[in-house]
């Protein structure tokens, strides 16, 4: 009867495991890029990507919606992207215009507020609220100066994702590729001629996929304050290198990128057709 037992207890066991195993093979499947050339394995790599989302006051202030419903589009299409990544919230002061609006100053209370209390999808986030007006490059520069990863998205709170990334090949390619690949820029709907050709490998500006993790490029003469991914290097370099960064970043970037594309220029990731970014109106919507 005992060896019965053991006999049950082993089986049952056995059974749980191999259960594990092909949960643990179909969570890999589906955060792997299927058009991916070669080794099928997804990359094995630490978790070194932070996120910062940079927030101002709007209209529909102190709704979290927006925000909200950006945060949830890269917990959905960030393939790859850990539960404890760390992120955050860097949102902007009032501008002069608005700092002696007292509704204006409650408003902002409130919605900081709110940021700190609503239930995200993801477990380590942190508010970085700006004791004036910043504008969004120093919004940015606030936060990255917190980033202790090598890696970090850049995310406006109106700009969520609509189309799946492959985060972990993503990284991989970076790695691999730190000269080629130092900002990948994610296009938004309706973004339609603007992104003159930056000739890297060709004419086109199109990378060998079968040599970045089966992900699709191509290079710009380009700089946009939209989602990128890029690392924290790029942005100390970027900061004390390049001048007139007070404003949006794109204001003192483009120069730079179309003079010195290669360097400077930012990197689309997919194909020309594809979009991955949709806006969000804050001024209608609620």
């Amino acid at each position: 009867m005992n060896v019965n037992v053991h006999a049950v207890i082993r089986l049952l066991a056995y059974t749980t495991f191999l259960i594990f195993c092909l949960q643990d093979l179909q969570g890999t499947a589906e955060n792997t890029n299927p058009n991916k050339v070669g080794d099928n394995d997804v990359p094995k790599v630490r978790d070194d990507t932070s996120v910062i989302i940079t927030s101002n006051l709007i209209p529909t202030h102190p709704s979290v919606a927006m925000i909200n419903e950006t945060i949830h589009s890269l917990h959905h299409h960030m393939k790859g992207l850990p539960q404890n990544v760390p992120i955050f919230l860097s949102v902007d002061g009032l501008h002069k215009n608005d700092s002696g609006n007292q509704t204006s100053r409650d408003r902002l209370e409130e919605y900081i507020h709110r940021l700190k209390n609503t239930p995200f999808p993801f477990h380590n986030i942190t508010v970085v609220p700006a004791s004036s007006h910043l504008h969004i490059a120093r919004t940015v520069k606030q936060a990255m100066d917190l980033v202790q990863t090598k890696f970090v998205y850049v995310v406006q709170h109106d700009l969520p994702f609509v189309r799946d990334v492959y985060h972990l090949e993503l990284i991989h390619a970076m790695n691999d590729h730190p000269n080629t690949l130092r900002n990948v820029l994610f296009k938004l709907e309706g973004a339609l001629g603007r992104f003159p050709v930056c000739p890297i490998y060709n004419n086109h500006g199109i990378f060998p996929k079968e040599e970045y993790q089966g992900l699709d490029f191509y290079a710009t003469k380009r700089w946009s304050d939209n989602n990128h991914f890029t690392s924290k290097a790029y942005y100390q370099e970027m900061f004390s290198s390049i001048p007139h960064l007070n404003g949006a970043m794109e204001w003192g970037m483009m120069t730079p990128a179309k003079q010195n594309c290669s360097w400077w220029g930012q990197v689309v990731y997919g194909t020309r057709a594809d979009n991955f970014l949709k806006h969000l109106d804050g001024r209608q919507s609620t």
